[in-house]
Order: C-alpha cells, then structure tokens, then sequence
C-alpha cells in the first residue's frame, strides 16, 4: 500500500503534478491518528508492504514515530520515496530496522541545469555523502530517474556511476502523463499538459541495448 502521507515538498520538479502522488489538490498532511488508522486496517486485510511517499515524506513530524508504528507489526516493511533533504535526521530508526527498510531516492541526472532547466533531484555532492552514508550502515538505497528528452543524455552515465561507485540499485521511469504539471516557470494543464508530456516523454525501449550491455543476466 503507498500512503502520500503529505502534499508539501520542497522542490517543485517540472515534471510532477501539485501534491506529487497525492490526489489532492489542497496543501495537506494526512493526521498521524488517520495515518495509524490506515495501516492498521490494511494489516488486518492482509497488506504488509507499506510504500510511504508524498509530496516529501520526510518533511511530516511525526515521520520517526510512524515508522515505529509500522515495525510494531509483524513481518512489515517499509519503502520509503525521498528526495532525501532530510533522511539522515532519520538515520537511526532506519540503520535500527534496516532489514526491513529501503530507501528510494528520486535522482534524475548528474547536472543541477540542461538546457536551462532546473533539475533540483540531480547527482550533487550532498546526495552522494547521504548515499554513502545509507550504504555505510547498510541500508539498502535505489535511485529513481524519471527520464525525458532533457536529461535522456545523462542517464547512462548515471546508472553507471550510481552501481559502480554508489553500489546502489537503479529504476529507469518514463514520464507518466498527467492532465497537469508543475511546468518549467508555471503550472501547465489541458493540452498545454499533453504537448509537454509528448514534447518530453522518452520511450523505455531507448535504454534496452544498454541494459544488456551492462547486465550479467536478463
């Protein structure tokens, strides 16, 4: 079960919708009390695997109390979607349950601009000491890069660089298409929003040849 547990974030990446995976459209955190609720109810039903996201998950309060909440549960686990500004304030109750815990961080591209746009999710020295200090307390870490035309040429030499010096796992995405998007300067919807997403969107097929070249197995 994902659980947007918050709207907010503090990035607004040209890509993402207002709320990120939320379906509000308002400024909100769900309450704790709800929260615990949820899950709750979903254990009872049957649902383990937990995927907390948001907006920026790390950014709520009551983040470190929740997962407690979570581990009280048997056999749990919990995947936590970040941008990681704020991760390692956490990384006590992360390295305490880290068997059960993993971490994916939204990373797009090794340059913070291409093309004149702003990439605020790119490889920066702080996200690689972060990564290194979730490795280092062996948490298992995966980067997210959503790819479109604009960063296309650096997600190779990303992955590379993400497996074989990081040592962390690697989810190409393409760009989902959504009736709004945050846009490059203002928020663009309609048919506004489909032009971009067709003047953005990458097929995943571009990435095969290279998948292959770079795997041991399929």
């Amino acid at each position: 079960m994902a659980i947007a547990i918050t709207t907010y974030c503090n990035y607004q990446c040209f890509y993402c919708k207002k709320g990120g995976e939320s379906i509000s459209k308002e400024k909100e955190t769900i309450s704790f009390d709800d929260v615990k609720k949820i899950i709750a109810n979903a254990y009872a039903n049957g649902i383990v695997n937990f995927r907390i996201t948001g907006g920026e998950p790390t950014s709520v309060s009551y983040f470190c109390e929740l997962i407690e909440y979570i581990m009280k549960f048997k056999d749990t686990k919990v995947r936590i979607n970040t941008n990681g500004f704020r991760i390692l304030e956490y990384i006590d109750v992360l390295t305490k349950y880290k068997e059960y815990i993993d971490i994916v961080f939204s990373v797009d591209n090794l340059s913070e601009y291409i093309c004149g746009v702003n990439f605020p999710k790119y490889l920066s020295q702080n996200v690689i000491e972060i990564t290194r200090a979730l490795r280092k307390n062996k948490i298992s870490v995966r980067y997210n890069i959503v790819v479109t035309k604009l960063n296309e040429c650096e997600v190779r030499e990303l992955v590379q660089k993400a497996i074989d010096e990081l040592d962390v796992n690697v989810k190409l995405l393409d760009l989902n298409r959504f009736s709004e998007y945050l846009g490059y300067s203002n928020e663009v919807t309609g048919k506004e929003a489909y032009d971009l997403w067709q003047e953005l969107f990458v097929p995943m097929s571009n990435f095969y040849d290279f998948l292959c070249q770079i795997s041991t197995h399929s």
